[in-house]
């Protein structure tokens, strides 16, 4: 499925598509906005933990939907943002992925040669203790060696579009049968830079080694359970986000995606490929930014199109798993074409109108009429719905 890759000699262009993550932080699609956790339960708000209104609040919405308890549907929407938030937190509540365990890093000199002896990637010193190797730890971690398989995932066959589950690329499919407990173990890879030290002045990395291997992740979850499916949810999501990317770094060939930063804050001479861009200490100055500031709105029908096909994607995976035996939703799956009989703006439209207004009314830096606009869909929906028979 995947294969191991050794570059001992690589330039400094493919370490830049790290390090420039690294140095700038990252974010994982679809990006937080400037919108605070607000817990599910207690309604209790975090104003300096941000969150994402695709994998957080409109997970809620569509779970609702497709049948699901208001109590799992928030389960789902928690662990959906875990994916990238790794601990939620309020005042009384706290919500944590970080079950898992790492294997041990690699040891350099046996999989590397001529390099200056500076881990680049993983950066855990950082961005705190995630416990590096063994032990507990938070596997989803943007900033870890598993951050191209969770965030980045391929899913797109050679063959096929990659909206049939049946014909993802490996990478997706582990995720989904995994998530789906149709495999015990979870089956990925991992990722390792490192490289003499670098010179901000003139961008020169020197020898620099990229590592990767496939090998089994322990997440803690366990397989199947909605906590799993949650993260495989948000996978799939972000492989849409990050289809552009994905095709941009594999053409040139590198190990695994990840985000570039556009110039400034960058230094000039530093390479940058706009579709990894992403710019996480400006995002209203730099809206037009491909990651992630274009995949709302109607101005780049393109980013936003694939926004409204992640979440088609997405609700789709929720009415198939709600119809699991034993059946875990409890009420009948809303059609996408379900007429919607709310006031306002909900008035006779249909779910799947109701969702693509979600993505195409409001700007990435207006989440705020989106969460607004949740809650009244949510409303909405849980005044429509039927509960199955048994």
């Amino acid at each position: 499925m995947l294969q191991r890759r050794l570059n001992r000699s690589a330039t400094a262009v493919g370490l830049v598509l790290l390090l420039t993550a690294v140095a700038y932080s990252l974010a994982g699609a679809y990006a937080e906005e400037p919108i605070p956790f607000r817990d599910p339960y207690t309604r209790q708000v975090n104003l300096e933990a941000e969150v994402s209104t695709i994998h957080f609040d409109l997970t809620y919405v569509m779970a609702l939907a497709a049948g699901f308890s208001e109590d799992d549907s928030r389960t789902l929407m928690i662990w959906d943002q875990l994916v990238d938030s790794n601990v939620l937190t309020t005042s009384d509540t706290s919500y944590s992925n970080c079950s898992g365990t790492f294997p041990h890093a690699p040891i350099e000199e046996k999989v590397c040669r001529n390099t200056g002896g500076d881990l680049f990637w993983p950066n855990w010193g950082d961005y705190g203790d995630l416990s590096q190797a063994p032990g507990t730890s938070c596997v989803t971690s943007r900033y870890g060696p598993f951050e191209g398989f969770f965030h980045f995932p391929r899913r797109l066959d050679k063959h096929h579009d990659g909206s049939d589950p049946a014909h993802y690329a490996p990478e997706m499919q582990a995720l989904w049968k995994w998530g789906w407990g149709y495999a015990q173990k979870l089956k990925g890879y991992e990722g390792y830079v490192w490289g003499s030290h670098m010179s901000e002045a003139t961008g020169f990395f020197g020898n620099t080694c990229f590592y990767t291997k496939p090998v089994t992740i322990d997440t803690g979850m366990t397989p199947g359970s909605l906590q799993a499916f949650a993260t495989y949810l948000h996978s799939l999501a972000d492989s849409y986000s990050h289809q552009r990317c994905q095709e941009k770094t594999d053409d040139l060939g590198w190990s695994w995606p990840t985000h570039t930063v556009p110039s400034p804050p960058a230094p000039e001479n530093l390479p940058r490929i706009y579709d990894c861009n992403y710019a996480p200490t400006g995002w209203l100055q730099n809206i037009g930014d491909s990651h992630h500031g274009r995949e709302f709105g109607t101005q780049w029908p393109d980013d936003s199109g694939r926004t409204k096909q992640a979440v088609v994607a997405v609700y789709k995976e929720l009415v198939e798993r709600s119809k699991l035996e034993p059946k875990e939703g409890i009420y009948q799956p809303l059609d996408l074409d379900a007429t919607l009989t709310g006031k306002g703006k909900l008035h006779k439209q249909t779910l799947r109108e109701a969702l693509n207004y979600y993505v195409e009314q409001w700007n990435f830096d207006e989440p705020q009429a989106r969460r607004d606009y949740a809650d009244q869909l949510a409303k909405q929906i849980l005044a429509k719905r039927v509960p199955r028979r048994r």
